[in-house]
């Protein structure tokens, strides 16, 4: 049976990531302090920074042959911890874009005989459907907004912004940055006061081996708890976990969930 280590983040992705891939190999599970990983995550270790050195330390002790990044790294635990000095010293000063720090371990692990796979290998099935719409008839002006949206949040995730913008009435309320999605849905809708259409995109060459876009129980929750009225997510690039309870909420706080395309 190969072995494979999950390098774990924040957020739901690790351990359904974990459960699923125990079921064809022998998963390690390693993360980095102070990052709050889902306590049913069985951790081998914690580090207490990030060293590309210490990870293949472990991989070669452990004789893995496959990895898997998932979950979220907030960009201001990265800030504040220092989480990735040790990488920066290492390589040539990379930014602290997902996608640049991911590459960078990715790439120096492939040299090293690792397989990387991506976190959809194991969740494809909770993919947002095409054509997957949830609720009340949206009309012409909640169209426009997502629309406008789109456009903005594709503008964000391509320039390693964000992914995540609020609208309403043709203006943007709030645009994600390092202060992530949860509170760009707070800022922005407590701005609309009442209404308003989230809307997440992915970058137009999204690449799944080091993030996916991911909505879930939390996030209708926090539409409905400030009074929003749609969300709307990209579809066959976002997640949707936690799909028949986040339902059941978006059921109960009137909230219309839509798939879009890029």
């Amino acid at each position: 049976m190969k072995k494979m280590l999950l390098l774990a983040g924040e957020g739901k992705i690790p351990l359904l990531v974990y459960e699923r891939a125990r079921k064809e190999r022998e998963v390690l599970v390693l993360s980095c302090a102070p990052l709050r990983v889902e306590r049913d995550l069985p951790l081998c270790e914690y580090l207490p920074s990030f060293s590309l050195g210490h990870l293949v330390r472990f991989l070669t002790t452990h004789r893995i042959e496959e990895i898997c990044l998932a979950g979220k790294v907030p960009k201001a635990t990265l800030f504040e911890h220092h989480i990735f000095e040790q990488v920066i010293r290492e390589w040539s000063s990379p930014s602290f874009e997902d996608r640049v720090l991911g590459e960078i371990v990715l790439q120096r692990l492939e040299e090293r005989g690792i397989r990387c796979l991506s976190p959809l290998l194991f969740l494809r099935d909770h993919l947002m459907p095409a054509d997957f719409f949830f609720g009340s008839p949206l009309d012409a002006s909640d169209w426009s907004d997502i629309r406008l949206g789109a456009k903005i949040a594709r503008f964000l995730a391509d320039a390693e912004v964000g992914q995540t913008v609020v609208v309403k009435r043709g203006t943007v309320l709030a645009a994600e940055g390092a202060e992530g999605t949860d509170e760009t849905i707070r800022r922005g809708l407590t701005l609309a006061c009442g209404g308003g259409a989230v809307v997440k995109m992915a970058r137009t060459q999204q690449s799944f081996l080091v993030d996916i876009p991911a909505i879930g129980l939390q996030t209708v929750e926090l539409i409905g708890q400030h009074k929003g009225r749609v969300l709307a997510v990209e579809s066959g690039k976002t997640l949707f976990l936690e799909r028949e309870e986040a339902l059941r909420k978006a059921k109960e706080y009137s909230i219309n969930i839509a798939a879009i395309t890029g």
